[in-house]
């Protein structure tokens, strides 16, 4: 009997732009190797759930504010020095505008023109909205967010078909929602907590742009993320007014889609 095979989403951190107590950014681990944005703590988050940092092949990101990335050069320190003789190569995926100056100036930052053996080989994949291309065993498919900088979200599919779709930081989008047509798992931010207010200059969502979203795509599951302890419940009663199967992904846990 042929194994079934599954797409895993790890979760590294799910509170807002300031981490919380047990709490880390929005960060998450897809399959052990691919990390999808970079919170203040993602490495010891790794370290404390007994996972090397050394495994991670491919750092998605969704877009280029702080807390998406604050962990970046702890991750670039790890994978160079802890693996001394060890081929340890990182490909960094993101927002075309942004990648490839961030990751040098977190270069720059560890001091890497004196010091080359603190950061691995890093090799830069710029992606554009409404693209689809291949990294390692995923196909990924991009849409823009609506946020004040360059965002994409983001839709990760297994071999299989097994598919997670991540919105980044984001207000409602109606794009969205045909990226995560059919979805097994939407991971949606909901940073206002319940519903966002009338101004939404920050570019945000609450609870209940999420479950719309999840409804009009007729996703799987909802994982609400990237909200405070103090938003979290709110957030979650006003998108089960709209979506059933939702839930608030708290660190540490795992959710695996099986085909």
């Amino acid at each position: 009997m042929e194994e079934e095979r599954a797409i895993e989403l790890l979760v590294l951190g799910s509170a807002a732009v300031l981490p919380e107590r047990h709490r880390d950014t929005a960060s998450f681990l897809i399959d052990g190797e691919l990390l999808v944005d970079c919170g203040w703590r993602a490495v010891l988050g790794m370290v404390d759930l007994g996972l090397s940092p050394l495994s991670v092949r491919h750092v998605l990101f969704t877009h280029f504010h702080h807390d998406h990335y604050l962990g970046l050069p702890q991750l670039l320190f790890y994978k160079g020095h802890g693996a001394r003789g060890v081929p340890s190569d990182l490909q960094v995926i993101g927002p075309k505008e942004q990648v490839s100056d961030v990751v040098e100036r977190a270069c720059r930052f560890l001091q890497a023109e004196t010091f080359p053996d603190v950061v691995p080989k890093i090799d830069f994949l710029p992606l554009e909205p409404n693209q689809t291309v291949f990294v390692g065993s995923w196909k990924l498919t991009t849409c823009k967010s609506i946020h004040p900088v360059p965002g994409l979200s983001y839709r990760i599919e297994s071999e299989d078909g097994c598919s997670i779709v991540l919105s980044g930081d984001t207000a409602y989008n109606p794009e969205l929602v045909n990226l995560a047509r059919g979805a097994d798992i939407l991971v949606h931010e909901a940073s206002y907590g319940a519903k966002t207010p009338e101004s939404n200059a920050s570019g945000h969502a609450g609870g209940l742009d999420a479950a719309q979203v999840a409804k009009a795509a007729g996703v799987r599951r909802l994982l609400l993320v990237h909200t405070s302890d103090a938003r979290r419940l709110a957030a979650v009663e006003a998108a089960r007014s709209q979506f059933e199967n939702v839930h608030f992904a708290s660190e540490g846990e795992r959710y695996c889609v099986m085909k």
